[in-house]
């Protein structure tokens, strides 16, 4: 169950079905439904050695969003993750569940991988989430993921 005050916004999709939900106070989550569907995989930061900062400096390179240390073999990469993931079944279906670590900061979604295999494409997954969304937001969409009801298609 959504809440009355959330309105459909329309995407163009180009190879899968998109739509935007207007969840109010700025905040929009989007569903993919198709064979290529973020699966909201949180990639490991890049951790260089302090070191090889000059240098890149000097090269040019974009060294935002990368962590530079004395010692990078140190460092627990988990300390340094925004999503936390848990794995559960909804409707039948197993799902991963990403949220922020600190609210406000991160994706607040789900993802199902196989919801059937499209014999011409392969499998069908889709995810719904949200970025940076306000506590209340991240608290009622994750209340609406857990109500999520996904049936196939009928073969004709």
């Amino acid at each position: 169950m959504t809440p009355h005050n959330w309105t459909i916004v329309n995407y163009n999709g180009i190879d899968s079905y998109v739509k935007g939900i207007a969840m109010g106070n700025g905040d929009t989550a989007t569903f993919d439904f198709g064979c290529y569907s973020n699966t909201l995989t949180e990639y490991d930061q890049k951790i260089i050695p302090l070191s090889q900062l000059p240098e890149m400096i000097k090269n040019g390179h974009d060294t935002s969003g990368i962590i530079f240390t004395t010692f990078p073999n140190f460092i627990d990469r988990d300390k340094i993750r925004k999503q936390n993931v848990n794995f559960d079944t909804i409707n039948g279906y197993e799902a991963k569940l990403v949220y922020p670590r600190k609210t406000g900061r991160g994706i607040t979604g789900v993802y199902f991988d196989s919801l059937y295999n499209e014999n011409t494409i392969g499998r069908v997954r889709l995810n719904l989430y949200g970025t940076n969304l306000t506590s209340k937001n991240e608290q009622l969409l994750l209340n609406a993921i857990q109500t999520i009801k996904i049936t196939t298609p009928t073969k004709e």
